[in-house]
């Protein structure tokens, strides 16, 4: 006899059976499934820092992505300490284009 419990998905995703969230988890939430691939040389480099009442900012940047138009992408994230763990209170995503005219800063609207 298995000691196995089949949930259904819908209970599993539900915040008050979830684990607490670590920051680094948090941020995983947020970057999602990275690489996408293993094309290219995918890195991802996460920085976390204090920032006032008790917040940290996060800045998540990948690099080495396969869609050859951007050359990185960057989460800006403000994490907030709850019961449950760390979560993203703000977030700003943008990105290094790898052709046009602006190559070298980042931008909030898509790549070319």
């Amino acid at each position: 006899m298995s000691r196995w419990l089949a949930l259904p998905v819908c209970l599993l995703a539900t915040p008050a059976l979830a684990a607490p969230v670590t920051p680094l988890q948090a941020v995983a939430q947020v970057v999602g499934n990275f690489p996408e691939t293993a094309e290219g040389r995918p890195r991802l480099t996460v920085n976390l820092t204090a920032a006032a009442h008790g917040r940290l900012q996060a800045t998540a940047i990948a690099t080495g992505l396969a869609d050859d138009a951007i050359s990185a992408r960057r989460w800006n994230l403000t994490l907030r300490q709850g019961q449950r763990g760390w979560r993203v209170a703000a977030r700003q995503e943008s990105w290094r284009c790898a052709r046009g005219e602006n190559t070298q800063n980042w931008t909030t609207t898509r790549c070319p």
